[in-house]
């Protein structure tokens, strides 16, 4: 996944960065005066993994985002039930800490080599056979 992977009204790369736990698509961009970092706005409609390799040890993170922003998701599906509780759950614990009140931030799912070997495994389950890339069905999650 690169920074480059969106296009601003001029035809120029915009740069995205993107935002860990947020309550909605995770991507920001930098736009704007002094290119000021802004949440993208559009609703989520994917969930999928983001592997965050800087930090020590490594985190696997569930993480959203909108059709805009797919592309920085690994193993990326559609939105389930559980994507949405998970969602709103984030909205409530985010209204809390803007409130100073305690509230719970969201963490990785996995760390370490944990973490990697969960994204192998959704990445081999997310990858389509033969005969479903041939029919256009989607593999099951």
């Amino acid at each position: 996944m690169d920074n480059h992977d969106v296009v601003d009204s001029d035809g120029e790369p915009e740069r995205i960065s993107w935002c860990l736990g947020q309550a909605g698509c995770g991507a920001y961009r930098f736009a704007g005066f002094r290119g000021q970092p802004r949440p993208c706005t559009h609703p989520p409609r994917w969930a999928g993994l983001v592997l965050v390799e800087h930090r020590h040890p490594v985190e696997l993170w569930v993480e959203y985002a909108c059709d805009l922003h797919i592309s920085r998701l690994q193993a990326p599906r559609e939105l389930l039930d559980r994507d949405r509780a998970a969602l709103d759950r984030r909205r409530e614990q985010h209204d809390l800490g803007a409130a100073g009140r305690p509230y719970e931030r969201p963490g990785p799912i996995a760390t370490g080599a944990a973490g990697r070997h969960r994204l192998r495994r959704a990445l081999t389950l997310a990858a389509p056979t033969e005969a479903q890339a041939g029919s256009g069905v989607a593999p099951s999650p």
